[in-house]
């Protein structure tokens, strides 16, 4: 080979190795996420609230809400998913014994009523373009009791 095409393969050579490095580094960056969570101890009953939603996302953004209680009870469940920015509407997905209000709207609820010691509600929401994020927070109903998490973002 000449020195002039051994240079160019050596920097094209180089140059798919970066590339390489850099989108690997890149894939292999895991996905960033808002939580939060609160728990409450009454008369030796723990209740917990939590709820998760990604933080960036393209065209749709998973969530969850999950609760538990230490000893079994008849609870109430509801997991709100909001969008925040300007000109909102939100949609999601409805799982099996969920009931959900306020479909299409920056305010979305999906309720669960049951009887145990844990219920766990996710789906993926879908904001309009003019969303900056996606919101998730937990509610517990049970045993007199009430426990939110809070938002997981503004």
């Amino acid at each position: 080979m000449t020195t002039s095409l051994t240079r160019r393969v050596t920097a094209t050579a180089v140059s798919a190795a970066a590339l390489l490095t850099t989108a690997t580094a890149f894939a292999a960056t895991p996905a960033q996420a808002f939580t939060n969570d609160n728990a409450v101890t009454v008369s030796g009953v723990r209740y917990y609230a939590k709820a998760y939603s990604c933080n960036v996302y393209w065209r749709s953004c998973s969530w969850n809400s999950s609760i538990s209680i230490s000893k079994s009870k008849s609870y109430t469940h509801r997991a709100d998913v909001k969008a925040n920015g300007f000109k909102l509407s939100i949609t999601i997905s409805k799982g099996g014994g969920v009931t959900i209000t306020g479909n299409s709207t920056s305010l979305v609820t999906a309720k669960r009523s049951s009887y145990g010691t844990s219920s766990y509600i996710s789906g993926v929401a879908k904001p309009s373009i003019f969303s900056v994020s996606v919101s998730a927070r937990t509610r517990l109903a049970a045993g007199g009791q009430n426990v939110s998490s809070g938002w997981t973002t503004w």
